[in-house]
């Protein structure tokens, strides 16, 4: 009678350089890959891809417009109303926080296209 056999340990490789992977890591000790069981799916990195477009699209002109039309109603910029830069300054400072958020999502865009390579 024979005892059963030992049940040995799985050997994991990484999918990006093959080294021999021990233990439940997330990320490669040679190349850093990441080891995670769940791939990306393309679709959604996609999806996020034309959503963050779309807002940066909207914050992008809205912020433009804002600023645009803050300016115009600065004294000296052709219009006769005179407002002063204090009580345009909400109106001038959304327009660029609207501005720097179409930034972000454009920086989300390129990060998220460098993960699908």
């Amino acid at each position: 009678m024979n005892p059963p056999p030992l049940p040995q340990p799985s050997a994991r490789t990484c999918s990006n350089c093959g080294a021999a992977i021990d233990g439940n890591l997330a990320f490669c000790p040679r190349c850093g890959a990441s080891l995670s069981s769940a791939k990306n799916n393309g679709c959604l990195v996609i999806a996020a891809q034309v959503f963050l477009g779309f807002l940066s699209l909207v914050f992008g002109l809205g912020g433009a417009c804002a600023v645009f039309l803050g300016g115009i109603s600065l004294p000296g910029m052709g219009s006769t109303s005179g407002a002063t830069i204090t009580e345009l300054a909400p109106f001038l400072g959304g327009g660029i926080l609207a501005l720097t958020l179409a930034g972000a999502c454009v920086w989300g865009i390129i990060r998220l296209g460098k993960k699908r390579k």
